[in-house]
């Protein structure tokens, strides 16, 4: 009878305790699911970050009376997910132009970039609405930095990182190359008409004669 009655109050005070611990972990991981929570907020209601253009510098490689160039972008305060980029040959203002979002200028001082077929370059700083044209969003407003390279030619090149992770932009140059961009010249053209018209004039002579 005794030992029944042990045995019962043992097995209430065990439960007992069983529950407070776990109302203890409960309560622990509420708090921890809190603070989770608290972050997300304030992450996205913080402004967005943005990195810093801090230096542009070129180098070359000629060699046989070819060139191939490298435009170095450098930037600090990069944000985590790293810096989001759209590139585009603007036909009417014959232009190569890189759209770097969440950038600003930094306080460096930046090189011009000239090396034909570049022949001049210019910088700036851009807002732009992310949701703009977009019904039921609010204003999504952010900063970008817009380098302008100007040239006659869309050349092909490339845009990504190099193997120190800075991000480059590379092109080759040659006089065959800018002979393959420039097209059929006026004066081939003219040749071309002027030729046409003469074998058609020759051929109705024939023609008429015969």
């Amino acid at each position: 009878m005794l030992n029944t009655f042990f045995l019962r109050k043992f097995k209430f005070l065990f439960f007992t305790a069983s529950f407070f611990l776990v109302a203890f972990a409960q309560a622990e991981s509420w708090e921890e699911l809190d603070e989770v929570n608290d972050v997300l907020t304030r992450t996205s209601t913080s402004e967005t970050h943005s990195g810093k253009l801090e230096g542009m510098f070129l180098d070359k490689l000629e060699e046989l009376g070819k060139k191939d160039v490298n435009v170095h972008f450098i930037f600090s305060d990069e944000p985590v997910y790293g810096i989001t980029y759209f590139n585009y040959y603007d036909s009417i203002k014959k232009a190569l132009v890189l759209d770097f979002y969440d950038s600003n200028i930094g306080s460096s001082i930046l090189d011009s970039i000239i090396e034909y077929p570049i022949v001049r370059c210019e910088y700036e700083e851009v807002k732009i609405d992310f949701n703009k044209g977009i019904s039921g969003l609010k204003p999504d407003i952010r900063d970008m930095v817009r380098i302008s390279l100007f040239t006659d030619y869309n050349f092909p090149y490339t845009l990504g990182l190099d193997e120190f992770e800075v991000l480059t932009l590379n092109f080759a140059w040659s006089k065959e190359i800018e002979k393959q961009l420039q097209g059929p010249s006026y004066s081939s053209v003219w040749m071309f008409l002027i030729g046409t018209v003469l074998i058609g004039g020759l051929a109705a002579g024939t023609f008429f004669l015969l």
